[in-house]
């Protein structure tokens, strides 16, 4: 089980936007990064992934939107770049020591076509057959992806579907559930309205308008254009992996 600070209550996850704001990630909730089109959002979720499973939490992800290699190679590149034990190593060393890292971590991935809530649901029964606390958090990356049974008439309607039951998952496995959406303002204003979304996150370019996220309870992190994005969105989630 993953080591909290005194004064967060949650799991930590090493991005202080998530640790101070949020105070943590808790059991039973469901969370919601909103990234924009102009920022990669597999990125923030290795960060998030990487930073629970150093601090001895299991996660399993689901990625829809990439493969599994790809997301692998990822969460190896985040050990390499915030691990302080590795930093000091060579080249060479450094990678060996992360891949040496990642396989002490208690991570799944999950590389899957089609997901709904049935095979979602049957996963997770078969992970923790033998030991109920085998998963403490579950990360989807492409909400919208999710398949449903519900004959919905939009998209908007079918979002809602699947927030509602990714919530159901959060309760009754009693673990945080997050959930990845696009951050356009149609969809934003619905996951708000859906009342199952226990906090939001956005992340965006600073030329990106998101109308009205200052008044709607959002936590954000806001990056240049993304031609200089990726030092910047380094430094700001340059926490420490303990």
């Amino acid at each position: 089980m993953q080591k909290r600070k005194s004064k967060i209550k949650g799991y930590v996850t090493g991005i202080d936007q998530i640790d101070l704001s949020w105070g943590g990630l808790k059991d039973g909730e469901l969370y919601c990064f909103c990234c924009t089109s102009l920022v990669d959002k597999h990125d923030l979720l290795a960060k998030v992934i990487i930073g629970l499973a150093s601090r001895e939490m299991s996660v399993v992800i689901f990625t829809l939107d990439c493969s599994h290699r790809e997301l692998y190679g990822r969460l190896i590149k985040v050990i390499q770049r915030f691990d302080t034990s590795i930093s000091g190593c060579d080249s060479s060393q450094r990678i060996s020591e992360a891949y040496e890292k990642f396989g002490s971590y208690a991570i799944w991935i999950q590389d899957v076509p089609v997901l709904n809530y049935e095979s979602l649901r049957d996963r997770l029964q078969s992970l923790t057959y033998l030991n109920k606390h085998a998963v403490e958090c579950v990360v989807i990356d492409n909400i919208e992806k999710i398949e449903t049974n519900f004959r919905t008439p939009s998209r908007e309607m079918k979002l809602e579907a699947n927030l509602y039951l990714m919530k159901m998952i959060a309760k009754e496995y009693k673990i945080p559930v997050i959930v990845s959406s696009s951050c356009d303002n149609l969809y934003l204003d619905k996951i708000i309205k859906s009342g199952h979304v226990n906090q939001y996150l956005i992340v965006k370019t600073i030329e990106e308008d998101i109308a009205d996220a200052q008044t709607s309870g959002y936590s954000i992190i806001t990056i240049p254009h993304r031609d200089f994005a990726e030092n910047l969105f380094e430094s700001i989630l340059s926490v420490a992996i303990k």
